[in-house]
């Protein structure tokens, strides 16, 4: 069974598998609207039934999680209803609520799947619509910090960085130096590791970086270089 990425009105519609007789087969139209979404709003879901008069069936739908999950992203929803002998159709409708968290994170998905039974429970067939949660959050601002800000030749300077909020992303961002009145390669190392990396969910990186400041054996007035945080990801 595979996912249909559908317009944002759609229709589906599922053919009963009911042996051939005078009654005819039982039929299913579901529309999701829309079938992209921002988070804190709603879809709303409509399944028309049509049967032949004289045969029961019975009509179901239930959200499945994909990239998103219910109780996380959307409020899980479920459905059951009867058109027994005699009526000619039915029509049902509901609505599927979307989390507002503030979290930036990748769109994601789920699934609203119906089906059709015969009034033995035997199943007839199924459909799957595809809704898309699109993610309405900016990401976290970064802030710098190195420690010491002065510090003698031999020493360590202790570069880190921390975001404004957790993200759903993994987070990266490169740790640089600027040549002032020190110079890099005769005043001070390269940073041992050039990649801050934040993993999702977390506001501190897993490890800061390190720059060495070199010991030259010459006398020389007190030297400067800047540290920069550059080409940040998520």
């Amino acid at each position: 069974m595979r996912a249909i990425q559908l317009p944002l009105a759609f229709s589906l519609i599922l053919a009963g598998s009911f042996s051939a007789n005078s009654q005819g087969f039982p039929s299913l139209t579901a529309t999701a609207t829309p079938t992209s979404v921002a988070e804190g709003g709603r879809v709303e879901i409509e399944i028309v039934a049509s049967k032949a008069v004289g045969e029961e069936i019975r009509v179901f739908y239930k959200t499945a999680g994909g990239t998103a999950s219910a109780g996380n992203d959307y409020r899980d929803a479920s459905f059951s209803e009867t058109v027994g002998p005699g009526e000619t159709g039915a029509r049902f409708s509901a609505s599927i609520e979307i989390a507002d968290d503030a979290l930036d994170e990748e769109d994601e998905t789920f699934s609203v799947v119906a089906w059709l039974t015969d009034a033995q429970g035997g199943f007839l067939e199924e459909r799957m619509l595809s809704v898309t949660i699109v993610d309405d959050d900016a990401p976290p601002v970064l802030t710098a910090t190195v420690a010491p800000s002065e510090i003698v030749e031999g020493g360590t300077v202790t570069v880190s960085a921390s975001l404004s909020a957790p993200s759903g992303k993994p987070v990266t961002v490169q740790v640089a130096t600027v040549d002032s009145s020190a110079s890099a390669g005769e005043d001070f190392g390269h940073p041992d590791s050039g990649i801050l990396t934040f993993m999702p969910g977390e506001t501190t990186p897993a490890a800061p970086a390190f720059i060495p400041i070199l010991v030259d054996g010459s006398e020389e007035p007190d030297e400067d270089f800047s540290i920069e945080l550059i080409d940040p990801l998520n």
